[in-house]
């Protein structure tokens, strides 16, 4: 072989081993040719977490193995070249879920806090042979064992250990309001925070606590010495381990009405102001509902004009998210607000960045415009924070929140059926045919 046949076949090695490595290199750091525009992009991937955790997971008609287990939590499927994907996952029983990502070079898409929901929920009876009265839900106690159902005027009071036995809250309310000298007419009610045993009553003389162990009455907020102040009542709720409630009073100069927020603490029986300067909002208008947040620390508002405003107890801010708004929720880890408009579409506002799956900043809403908008009647959260339930006239829809298209909405009850959802046990209640009746996502 003569020198220059050898010198060539050395550089010819020379250029294959340099061609190759470069490869091997590219191709282990995430690089790939495209073949339709002649470039080399970097790779992407997915990352997967799905509620059963051993559903199939399909990624244009590639099917891809459920990593999920004791140790990993998800699945990540890397070194998917940049382009728009239909994922699908399955598993058999359930519906199917759908979603179209778009995978970015060098990026990470997520699809996390996805539930399956089964093509089957039962609905079984909490007890055969007991018949509920009341078809209206009015609330569950925190430690999930009481609640509180409506017929018409009349309040009963259930033990859900023991359905057969009620106990007639309107009856034993008009005659201990008879022993204090107050009117028995009954507003609203709600469970105590952590005495399960006593109720927070509103009637026309404030807000009074019905012990139903004691059958005591012991009043908490007096709604005619406010008004002597020219302050009265508004507006109130239970959060936590105190009451808050909103009094106004109007300002003719400015022709504004200025709003004091207080809570009252159910532990110390104590009293404070929660906004150092009086919250302005129109003369005309008056707060119609507040609720405050799990942390206590936001308090959102709705007045008769259909706006929400969020008032923060750290910095002192009220700041107005809404202006035709029927209704709120909190979410349960205090991070989103879903409020119902007028016309039926549902937001969601983030109080903060949000970064699992649905990127979104502080600020950001998203909007869901869903068919029969109008037959609305309440939105609900699901305990992970990324669902909801929508209740229409006619039926029980689960979504998610994500405005990535397509949107996943499952139908739940496919009847108009009295209904509430125990957040801490993740439990679904029915009424049906005076019977109450419990079902489970799971």
């Amino acid at each position: 072989m003569t020198l220059k046949t050898r010198r060539l076949l050395f550089y010819s090695l020379l250029l294959i081993f340099i061609l190759a490595g470069t490869g091997a290199i590219l191709y282990s750091s995430g690089w790939r040719f495209n073949p339709g525009s002649f470039h080399l992009k970097k790779t992407g991937a997915i990352y997967i977490e799905t509620e059963p955790k051993d559903a199939l997971i399909q990624i244009d008609n590639i099917y891809f193995k459920n990593r999920t287990g004791l140790i990993q939590k998800g699945t990540l499927i890397p070194n998917l070249p940049p382009e728009l994907y239909e994922i699908k996952l399955k598993k058999d029983g359930y519906f199917p879920y759908y979603k179209n990502l778009l995978i970015e070079s060098s990026m990470v898409n997520e699809l996390i806090n996805v539930i399956l929901i089964p093509q089957e929920i039962k609905k079984l009876p909490l007890d055969n042979s007991k018949k509920v009265k009341g078809n209206k839900f009015i609330a569950l106690s925190k430690d999930g064992n009481k609640i509180i159902l409506k017929d018409k005027e009349t309040h009963y009071l259930y033990d859900l250990n023991n359905l057969s036995t009620a106990l007639n809250v309107n009856a034993v309310f008009s005659t201990l309001s008879q022993l204090y000298a107050l009117a028995p007419e009954i507003y609203s009610i709600v469970f105590h925070p952590f005495e399960p045993n006593k109720l927070i009553i509103e009637d026309e003389n404030g807000l009074q606590i019905l012990d139903t162990n004691r059958l005591t009455l012991d009043t908490v907020i007096n709604k005619k010495l406010m008004d002597s102040t020219n302050s009265p009542l508004t507006a109130w709720t239970v959060g936590n381990s105190s009451i808050y409630y909103a009094a106004g009073t109007s300002n003719q100069e400015l022709e504004t009405r200025n709003y004091t927020l207080f809570s009252y603490n159910l532990i110390l029986k104590t009293e404070d102001v929660l906004n150092q300067e009086p919250l302005a909002i129109e003369k005309d208008a008056e707060i119609i509902k507040i609720k405050a947040d799990n942390s206590g620390n936001r308090i959102a508002i709705l007045d008769n004009f259909n706006d929400i405003y969020i008032f923060n107890l750290s910095n002192q801010k009220l700041n107005q998210i809404a202006h035709s708004a029927k209704t709120f929720s909190f979410s349960p880890d205090d991070k989103k607000i879903a409020f119902l408009d007028k016309d039926g579409k549902i937001n969601i506002y983030f109080f903060e960045d949000w970064r699992q799956g649905v990127n979104k900043k502080t600020g950001d809403i998203i909007r869901l415009d869903l068919n029969n908008k109008t037959e609305i009647k309440e939105i609900i959260w699901y305990q992970d924070s990324s669902h909801i339930f929508v209740n229409y006239n006619s039926r029980l829809d689960f979504i998610e929140i994500d405005d990535r298209l397509p949107l996943n909405q499952y139908i739940i009850a496919d009847e108009s059926l009295p209904f509430f959802y125990d957040n801490k046990n993740d439990l679904i209640y029915f009424i049906q045919n005076n019977s109450l009746l419990i079902s489970s996502l799971k």
